[in-house]
């Protein structure tokens, strides 16, 4: 089963790449977090921006 993560949670993880220049194999693996997810992730916020993530 999937794990659910929140909004904020998705945010920040997002933030790490975007803002603080770390490369998604860099925030993923701090996180615990596959680096295919953090790719989606990041896809939705550069397309929907704080309004990714309902």
């Amino acid at each position: 089963m999937a794990k659910k993560y929140s909004q904020e949670f998705k945010h920040q993880a997002v933030q790490l790449i975007l803002e603080e220049g770390k490369t998604v194999a860099q925030a993923a693996h701090e996180l615990g977090l596959h680096e295919n997810t953090l790719y989606r992730w990041v896809t939705e916020v550069k397309k929907d921006g704080d309004q990714a993530f309902p």
